[in-house]
């Protein structure tokens, strides 16, 4: 075969075989996705701090060997929907709503968005290698219940990701961001966020002391005052009452203070 003819045949080769690499390229790749509920079970409100958890997102792709899927998981307000800047979002009861919402780190300062719905905040990107025609990658989503919502009413709270509350995208490649690829093999994943708050009651107290007493004897009636405080969820009623002390007393008057075999009687 002539040196020149070669050399177009080969190139014209070449092309096909790039070219068909790049269509199966372009078709080939699959990917499946799950993503585990974010449940904080039952929470007490009534302490005032955030309370944190974590779920998992998970990817698997099948593709050409030596490529790289960019996975992109939209994640919109959910059921409960949220504040215009996408944060907070809401857990619902009803009408009631608790805050919360979803990061893409262990701090909690990048909040886990989606890059199609117009909101204010984005996903993350997850590229995934291929290497062996199939690779799995997991992130973590990391949930915060805000702090300061001791006024929030008793009941389970819900938001559900379902229909185009969850909307992943992904191509092969790296080369465009999570809102150039947009709704690419677009693919739905659905979650929830839950948590339950009971009735709840905190009672604290200081202690209550008399002093040091002068003499041998008490012939005079020794008073002092100490202070109790309830701390409840919103609506519980609730009421304190006090037991006989170590001498289980029946009279509340005629409580002991005890050392060794000796005693003091006082009452509340």
């Amino acid at each position: 075969m002539p040196v020149a003819l070669c050399k177009v045949l080969c190139s014209i080769t070449l092309a096909l075989i790039i070219w068909v690499g790049h269509s199966t390229q372009a078709s080939a790749q699959t990917c499946s996705f799950s993503i585990t509920n974010l449940n904080f079970g039952n929470v007490d409100l009534t302490q005032g701090g955030a309370i944190d958890v974590t779920a998992t997102f998970t990817a698997t792709c099948n593709a050409l060997l030596l490529t790289t899927v960019r996975v992109c998981p939209n994640f919109a307000a959910g059921s409960g929907g949220s504040d215009s800047s996408g944060s907070p979002r809401h857990m619902a009861s009803g009408t009631n709503q608790l805050n919360y919402n979803l990061y893409q780190d262990a701090a909690r300062s990048v909040v886990w968005g989606s890059a199609i719905d117009g909101a204010a905040t984005n996903p993350p990107t997850v590229d995934i290698p291929i290497l062996l025609l199939s690779n799995t990658a997991t992130r973590t989503i990391y949930g915060r219940i805000f702090p300061s919502q001791q006024q929030v009413a008793t009941g389970t709270y819900l938001s559900s990701f379902t229909g185009g509350q969850t909307l992943i995208s992904y191509r092969v490649g790296t080369g465009q961001t999570c809102a150039q690829i947009g709704t690419q093999n677009g693919t739905q994943a659905p979650f929830t966020v839950q948590a339950t708050y009971t009735p709840t009651c905190r009672v604290s107290a200081s202690a209550l002391n008399f002093g040091t007493l002068a003499g041998t004897a008490i012939t005079n009636g020794v008073d002092a005052s100490t202070n109790l405080s309830a701390t409840c969820s919103a609506g519980t009623p609730y009421s304190i009452a006090l037991n006989g002390g170590q001498s289980a007393a029946t009279d509340p008057t005629q409580r002991k203070l005890t050392m060794g075999t000796q005693s003091l009687t006082y009452g509340l």
